[in-house]
């Protein structure tokens, strides 16, 4: 165990330079012990550190973020067509004339031209439905982090469950060995057959090949939770915390849940679209200038001491009044109108969805609570059934077939304990994650 975490420390070279020497060998054998007490990692891992390592490294949520940023450059790239548009040309022409020969065929023509919009009524709604695109990747983003949130404590609360298995079924194997040892005795001093000593062994070596294939088990759980936050070192388990319970009203989870911001959302960008649509009728006006300078050939000399061309400038207002479109601006605004009499339709049915499925999942957690406090006594009856069989047995008043049975209800009373347990911790995660507040539990 003092080589694991002295490895872990970096301390492994360190240990074989100073094999020869035995007093720094224990020295750093100390300090390793004490490493062991400060270090946090050697703790184990616990359930928020799994769920920020795996928020980090999932790529997924890293795809997400990368069309975030996309939707920030388009919103940018709106912003900028209020920005006044300065471009700089330069041209060579050759032309030559039948009368004139001696005209210089060679021209030169320099142009800097600047457009500035004063007023486009379609960019308006055009940025604020940008908004709302970018927000509505914000919400797709956070409700993947919370379906991974999820996946993560599955998996996680999946490998505590088999852990806690682990630990009754090896309180099992030691009340069948102290069992195993009466029941010898008892056969040498012939209280019982043959068989009931062979019965009694045979528990034993099933049990202790339980513990082997539940350790395999353990081992795939955690290779699977490794694979899933992206870890690349061996996961350890920290001690279970389970998390708050809150329960909340209708009126708040209608107000924070995920879908039915989207759908809300969507409703109000096909206001924005229908105000676009009409702002089409609306002018759009813009303000442009340009300076032009010609030369030719022959006014360089060469040089650019005498120099000579023609200049000239012009400054335009250009404003677009759309007349006549065929009917065509008419007819999608009924599209978007029947649009929204739709998205409002499917508002109403989600949240009647959403109010139910909450109020199932409450009842579930009232459900669980109650087969808690009732697997509680089921544990308590089976230990004092075993307990009485056993004093029995010892009395000869017993036989082992029956405290072999009652082990057997004892350790699945165990483990069905562990496993509501486990299943409580999930079950309130997923009433958290329906109503959108799920991330709001883990700390970063």
């Amino acid at each position: 165990m003092i080589k694991y975490y002295i490895k872990l420390m970096g301390l492994t070279k360190l240990l074989d330079k100073s094999k020869s020497k035995g007093s720094i060998r224990i020295t750093l054998e100390v300090a390793s012990i004490l490493g062991i007490f400060l270090c946090g990692h050697c703790k184990g891992l616990t359930l928020n550190e799994a769920i920020n390592i795996g928020l980090k490294n999932n790529r997924e949520l890293l795809c997400y973020e990368k069309e975030i940023e996309k939707e920030k450059l388009h919103l940018k790239s709106l912003y900028a067509e209020f920005y006044p548009h300065i471009s700089l040309s330069n041209s060579l022409s050759y032309s030559r004339s039948f009368k004139d020969k001696e005209k210089d065929p060679y021209s030169t023509a320099i142009s800097i031209s600047l457009n500035q919009p004063i007023f486009k009524a379609e960019l308006f709604p055009a940025i604020r439905e940008q908004r709302l695109s970018l927000n509505e990747r914000y919400l797709s983003y956070k409700q993947k982090r919370q379906e991974l949130i999820l996946n993560i404590a599955r998996e996680y609360y999946n490998i505590k469950r088999l852990i806690e298995i682990e630990k009754e079924l090896k309180k099992s194997f030691e009340r069948l060995k102290k069992l195993l040892e009466i029941a010898e005795l008892k056969y040498k001093e012939g209280y019982i057959l043959k068989i009931d000593l062979d019965e009694a062994s045979l528990s034993l070596k099933m049990k202790e090949m339980e513990i082997v294939e539940n350790d395999k088990e353990i081992e795939i759980s955690k290779e699977g939770l490794k694979i899933l936050i992206g870890a690349t070192s061996p996961i350890e388990i920290s001690d279970f915390s389970p998390i708050e319970l809150k329960i909340y009203d209708n009126s708040f989870i209608l107000e924070n849940n995920i879908n039915i911001k989207k759908i809300k959302m969507s409703q109000e960008r096909l206001n924005l679209s229908l105000k676009k649509i009409n702002r089409e009728l609306f002018p759009s006006v813009s303000l442009s200038g340009s300076y032009n300078w010609q030369f030719n050939e022959k006014n360089l000399n060469k040089s650019f001491d005498n120099l000579e061309g023609d200049g000239s400038w012009a400054i335009y207002i250009k404003c677009d009044i759309p007349i006549f479109d065929g009917g065509i601006r008419k007819n999608r605004i009924k599209e978007v109108k029947l649009s929204m009499y739709e998205n409002r339709i499917i508002l109403e049915e989600e949240k009647d969805k959403l109010i139910l499925s909450t109020k199932r999942l409450k009842d579930e957690l009232e459900n669980i609570e109650e087969r808690i406090e009732l697997k509680k006594a089921q544990i308590r009856l089976c230990e004092e059934r075993l307990n009485i069989n056993t004093l029995k047995f010892k009395e000869g008043r017993s036989k082992i077939t029956d405290i072999l049975e009652d082990e057997e209800d004892l350790l699945r009373a165990n483990s069905s304990y562990v496993s509501v347990g486990y299943d409580h911790e999930i079950k309130k995660m997923e009433y958290y994650r329906e109503i959108g507040v799920l991330e709001d539990f883990f700390e970063d």
